[in-house]
């Protein structure tokens, strides 16, 4: 009789649970280097996710920066009369903020880590696009009115010249400065020709209408002879003040119409009274007149609630109009007409 001894929890690489024997031939692994790998890898996505969300609160950072930034510079412009130098300023400016990401903060590190440099430039490029935009609008209507304003003082030199001089050699060059400056300005593309020829026409008109008034002022005799009539004098008063011109438009002036002329020599004479401010309030109040005045000639929309067709009641129908279109309460034609009144409307508003 042979007599067998056990070996389990005896033998090398076997482990006894207390209170319950291993199977015979069962072999249990000891885990702890996989479990020490799996909390490598916990630590690492933890670092991971740690710096992705200090790169964000970085960027969060500099877009605040970039946005103070950027309206510091548009208020900077502001205050620069001319559209040239106001561009240069700007383009310095956006320099000067970019590169001021690239320094190094008071602890030494870079405002933009490399890590952040590609969300960075995509961040700065649109940021910047959205405000060049709206600064490239304000510096375009800048030119657009210093332009107008540089080719009325070039107008009044040049009529200034031809009234002044009665040797018609002077009064070619007079015309030629017009000419040629016109011919500039079609040549880029800033002015048709048929509206060049309607400067130059205006122009000679203004010029040869001055010039007859410098005769008259020089020749006594030709002054009792010379009838200027009121008409004409109220063209030259519109001709040499733009607030006057303004007023015309205002009162719809039509020279033509019975007693339109003495109704504007006494709203010119009134008008010549006010300083700025005065001019400005009259405007204001003579183009509410003209738009009751067209008002009151355009047929009442069909879907207007408000007795009175302001702005908010005209929203207010524009948008039921729609509705009634697109429902099938209209059809094509009548929604085209109601919708040509509230523009007509609207236009007296805005015009």
């Amino acid at each position: 009789m042979t007599l067998t001894v056990p070996t389990a929890g005896t033998s090398p690489g076997r482990i006894t649970r207390p209170g319950r024997a291993a199977r015979p031939g069962q072999r249990v692994v000891d885990q702890s280097g996989q479990a020490l790998a799996q909390f490598g890898q916990v630590m690492q996505s933890v670092g991971v996710e740690l710096e992705r969300d200090r790169l964000d609160r970085q960027m969060q950072r500099a877009s605040i920066d970039m946005a103070r930034g950027f309206g510091e510079l548009r208020e900077q412009i502001a205050d620069v009369s001319d559209p040239d130098d106001a561009a240069q300023i700007w383009m310095q400016g956006v320099d000067a903020l970019r590169q001021s990401f690239a320094e190094l903060r008071d602890d030494g590190r870079r405002r933009i880590d490399n890590g952040n440099a590609e969300r960075f430039g995509l961040a700065f490029d649109q940021m910047l696009l959205q405000h060049e935009t709206a600064v490239g609008h304000g510096l375009l209507t800048a030119r657009a009115a210093q332009r107008a304003a540089l080719e009325q003082e070039l107008l009044n030199t040049a009529t200034g010249l031809y009234a002044s001089e009665a040797d018609p050699g002077i009064q070619k060059i007079a015309i030629d400065q017009v000419t040629t400056h016109l011919g500039r300005e079609i040549t880029a593309g800033r002015l048709g020709g048929d509206d060049a020829e309607v400067i130059r026409t205006t122009w000679m008109d203004r010029a040869d209408t001055e010039r007859a008034l410098v005769e008259v002022s020089d020749d006594d005799d030709e002054a009792l002879a010379f009838d200027l009539d009121d008409a004409d004098r109220v063209a030259v008063a519109l001709t040499d003040d733009p607030d006057f011109a303004r007023l015309a438009q205002a009162v719809s002036y039509q020279p033509d119409s019975p007693g339109a002329v003495a109704d504007m020599q006494g709203r010119l004479e009134e008008f010549a009274t006010l300083d700025p401010a005065g001019r400005e309030e009259y405007l204001s109040r003579a183009n509410e007149d003209r738009g009751r005045r067209i008002r009151a000639n355009i047929p009442r929309p069909k879907y207007l609630r408000k007795a009175v067709a302001d702005p908010d009641g005209l929203q207010d129908a524009i948008n039921r109009t729609v509705a009634a279109y697109r429902g099938g309460q209209i059809d094509l034609a009548t929604y085209a007409r109601e919708a040509d009144h509230l523009r007509q409307l609207m236009e007296t508003y805005h015009g």
